[in-house]
Formats: C-alpha cells, structure tokens, sequence
C-alpha cells in the first residue's frame, strides 16, 4: 500500500473508530474487507469509503453495525444516484462529456448521501448514545431556565429536494436533579437534520424526542429557517424566514413558554 493510501485508510479508520464504546471498535472485524480495498489502490473505491465513514458519523451509527454488509448497500445506492443525477442533466439537454460536468453527478450523489434513510432499529440505538445525562442536586425543585440558543443546521425539503437552514434555539426546566450535556443539543439537532423533511416535522420530532429522553418540567424548541423553495423558485420572497414554535409540558407551563 503506498503511503496516500496508507494515509487515507488510517483517516477513515479514525472517522469510524470514533464511534467506539468502552474502547471496542466497529473497524475490527471489517477491517480486512475495508484494507483490502485500499490495497488494490482504486481510488473511486477509495472515496467512496471515505464518504461511508462521513455518513456513518453523520448519523450517528452504533458500533454494532456490520459495516461490510452497510458497504455493499451503499455503493449500490451510490451507483443508482449517480446514474439518476446523469439521467436528470440528460434530460436537460446537457453534455454529461463536457469538462464542466465531469464528476458532477458523483458530487451531487455524495451530497444527497448524507440525507440517506437509515434503518429504524439502528438510528434508534443511535439516537440513544446521544443521550448522556449529568446529575445535578442543586437544579432539583429549582424552576432554573436552561437555554441553548442558535445552534446551526442545514436540511433538505421533501417538497422541492432544496436545501433550508438556519437555527435551533432550546429551553428547559431540568427536572429530578438531572441535566442534559450541552454539547449534546448539537449533535442531537445535527442528527434530525439530515432528513428530508419539513421545517414544521423537523421542530416536532426535534421537540418530543428532547422532551421524552430529558427530565424537564416544560420544553420549548423553536427553529428559524430560510428556504431556497422560497427563496430561488416561486414568489422569489429573498429575506424571508420561517419560525416555528413547539412548547411541551403542563397547561400552564406551556402557557408561560409560549
């Protein structure tokens, strides 16, 4: 192996490594498939394990997952869309031989990649790790407002396959003494983004999920969006935003957070 690729297959074994538990590692025992590929020295090959490991991360995946088996799948999917991307230029009258496309079908089907559906069973199981709650005495009983403002996120509309983004604000009274770490909010939010979805799905799933996984007396997640569907197509309306608004909780509680 030489020493790019060398280099490379220690990359992605450290981008998946990095979802190890209690020092176990999911590259173990497909380690051999994986370096095999990197021997042979194809680098479509090659790229397309290093766009594997992005998504695996993206996601969030647990190191359970039979990551051969996953490989196979997803270069099968990453065939069909880089053939469907060809189709679509096609049928617009573009050259797909010409310089400036070349390669483009590939670029958009990595990008539409990370969108992918994962299984339920493994994107529960992943969504569990993300969940990792401290102890905190002095919170208990306490009515203490904990807020996690303007966290970014970038996702994709089922309407219109276009991109809207913005921010994520998240408020919460702890509950039973326990908190949630902050820097879970982020991944949490990175995670439900990577959907397609809508704007009004994505505040809800968001909200219920934070509410069912965090003790709190109430919960507000509010989402600030722009969205090219506005923005690039129809009315063409640049500068406007979308809010939306999910408050869980008593009657009251509510109340007050709205």
């Amino acid at each position: 192996m030489n020493s790019s690729l060398a280099g490379i297959a220690q990359l992605v074994e450290q981008l998946i490594c990095n979802q190890q538990v209690e020092g176990s590692s999911p590259f173990t025992s497909s380690r051999c498939l994986f370096l095999g590929d990197f021997q042979s020295g194809q680098m479509e090959q090659t790229v397309n394990l290093l766009l594997l490991a992005s998504v695996v991360r993206i996601h969030h995946l647990p190191p359970v997952l039979d990551y051969g088996v996953m490989l196979d799948s997803f270069l099968d999917n990453q065939s069909d869309l880089i053939s469907a991307v060809g189709s679509v230029l096609s049928a617009l009258g573009e050259d797909l031989g010409r310089s400036g496309l070349c390669g483009t079908p590939n670029r958009v089907a990595r990008f539409i990649s990370q969108f992918a559906v994962v299984d339920s069973k493994a994107e529960n199981t992943s969504l569990k790790r993300l969940v990792k709650l401290f102890d905190e005495p002095s919170l208990d009983g306490s009515d203490q407002v904990v807020s996690v403002e303007c966290i970014p996120f970038f996702s994709l509309c089922e309407h219109h396959l276009l991109p809207f983004f913005g921010t994520v604000s998240i408020s919460y009274v702890p509950s039973e003494g326990r908190i949630l770490g902050l820097s879970k909010f982020s991944r949490i939010v990175d995670h439900f983004s990577k959907k397609l979805q809508t704007q009004e799905r994505f505040t809800e799933s968001l909200a219920s999920f934070l509410f069912e996984n965090i003790p709190s007396l109430w919960l507000k997640v509010e989402v600030e969006a722009e969205h090219m569907c506005m923005l690039a197509r129809g009315v063409k309306a640049l500068g406007s935003k979308t809010r939306t608004r999910v408050c869980k909780g008593s009657l009251n509680e509510r109340l007050a957070c709205e």
